[in-house]
């Protein structure tokens, strides 16, 4: 997979309170060199009511770090048409792959846990190239976010994360390695492939990078391809870090995929 090159950008009105950070992106198509075949093995996903697997005094923290708004007076389909204002919060709704209709052909698209999600907004027939990127004029900036219940004070020791990833139209199997006493993380997105045609895609290293307890993320480093690089973010989420969530971007800048793990 070679993550080259960005699309025009369109304001998409789309705001998320919590632990989330803003912007969004696709790419334009590039020629990439052959991509691994990935197993057939498919991560467990759990069904249970968010809420109910938390601990109490984290309710209330959950409840408002995983509101999403939807603004219809800035996401706007056309000149005289603007998006119907919602709110979801993902503490109400089920764990595991989520797909929620927002009308007007939208979709809200999440991977939801306990303490976090991470979930992108787009046309639900929306257009994607080869690798997974998006290429519609209706979404060159579609939406991929992390909202949560950021962990406060890191845990000490080492922990092993894994988890799903997920664009437009990819997803893959995540793993990290954490090492919380020297402060590092490391760690691979594998068995990726196209949603709509199961066609491989390459594995992404996330290679060895700093945490920090403090900044808008966790920790941030380099996401690489088959010699090309871009890069990642996220933090960790839970009391105890239970949970991490983040982003990949390509070379160019424009949000990827997302991830999503838990120890």
């Amino acid at each position: 997979m070679k993550i080259l090159s960005s699309i025009s950008m369109i304001a998409l009105g789309v705001t998320l309170i919590g632990c989330g950070s803003g912007g969004g992106g696709g790419g334009s198509s590039a020629s990439n060199p052959p991509s691994q075949v990935p197993t057939k093995t498919e991560p467990q996903l759990p069904t249970t009511p968010p809420t109910s697997q938390v601990e109490s005094e984290w309710k209330a923290k959950i409840r408002e770090a995983k509101l999403i708004r939807i603004d219809h007076e800035t996401l706007r389909l056309s000149d005289d048409v603007a998006f119907p204002s919602q709110i979801f919060n993902m503490a109400d709704e089920k764990l595991g792959k989520l797909e929620q209709e927002l009308g007007r052909n939208w979709v809200l698209k999440a991977y939801n846990l306990p303490y976090s999600a991470v979930g992108y907004v787009l046309p639900a027939d929306v257009s994607t190239d080869e690798y997974g990127r998006v290429i519609d004029s209706r979404a060159n900036n579609y939406m991929a976010e992390v909202v949560g219940a950021r962990t406060e004070i890191l845990p000490k020791g080492s922990a092993y994360y894994e988890g799903v990833s997920f664009g437009a139209n990819s997803e893959g199997k995540l793993k990290l390695s954490i090492n919380f006493s020297d402060k590092t993380i490391s760690g691979s997105v594998t068995d990726r492939k196209l949603l709509s045609t199961k066609e491989a895609l390459a594995d992404i290293s996330l290679k060895e990078a700093n945490i920090s307890a403090v900044g808008e993320h966790h920790f941030s480093g380099v996401a690489e391809s088959q010699g090309i690089q871009g890069s990642y973010y996220g933090s960790f989420f839970g009391p105890n870090a239970e949970e991490v969530g983040g982003i990949i971007r390509d070379d160019a800048g424009n949000k990827y995929e997302g991830f999503s793990g838990t120890k």
